[in-house]
């Protein structure tokens, strides 16, 4: 019997109530690179243990009820799932696989004004491989109704573990408008040529978003 690398959801290992559960799909290319390179034993069990991860972790995405807990459900007036990603920086909710997260981040709109912004903050490359990459951020801030803006409010990673930090920013009351995230990292400067004077790590920002109420 062939081994089915694009449509395989490990039936004889799942019951039909977690079967019914997985909504990831192994990219079908992935699935033969590590078939032909570790054998099916090796990639079934790969196979597997994400879809295991899938299940275990879906529950905790972020949502409607999320805004619920925070602000009352009478006094949610809107909400916007969204995730942001990079290469070396991601924002939205476990599981996070190969470097991209699967579940949303989310921002609570309330009825008397206020805005709340709840995610994980992921470092994508949690070897630090390429050893240049000393950190990464997610930097928000919100803004009043007035055109006035908050502080930025900072959530860090450093090298090493862990691989992922809660984020969660709640506003004053008021009224607000508009939140804005910066996704950044900040990395070593590698000298191009000998004999150059070191310099003091910079945050750069990889990508950014903003969200209107």
């Amino acid at each position: 019997m062939g081994f089915d690398c694009r449509r395989n959801r490990i039936k004889s290992f799942l019951t039909e109530q977690l079967i019914d559960s997985i909504i990831f799909y192994i990219d079908s290319e992935v699935c033969f690179m590590l078939h032909n390179f570790f054998g099916r034993a090796a990639t079934f069990f790969t196979i597997a243990a994400a879809c295991a991860l899938v299940v275990t972790n879906n529950a905790e995405a972020f949502s409607r009820s999320t805004c619920n807990e925070m602000f009352a459900s009478a006094n949610v007036d809107r909400v916007e799932m969204f995730s942001m990603n990079t290469d070396e920086v991601s924002l939205g909710d476990h599981p996070h696989l190969l470097g991209t997260p699967l579940g949303s981040a989310v921002v609570c709109w309330s009825n008397d004004g206020r805005v709340a912004v709840r995610g994980v903050l992921f470092k994508d490359d949690i070897y630090n491989e390429g050893g240049d990459v000393l950190a990464v951020r997610a930097t928000i801030r919100l803004r009043r109704a007035d055109g006035r803006w908050t502080d930025w409010t900072r959530f860090t990673l450093g090298d090493g573990w862990p691989s992922n930090k809660d984020v969660l920013l709640v506003s004053p009351r008021g009224q607000f408008d508009e939140v804005r995230i910066l996704l950044r990292e900040r990395r070593e400067v590698i000298a191009s040529r000998i004999g150059e004077p070191w310099r003091e790590p910079s945050w750069v920002t990889k990508t950014a978003k903003t969200i209107r109420r």
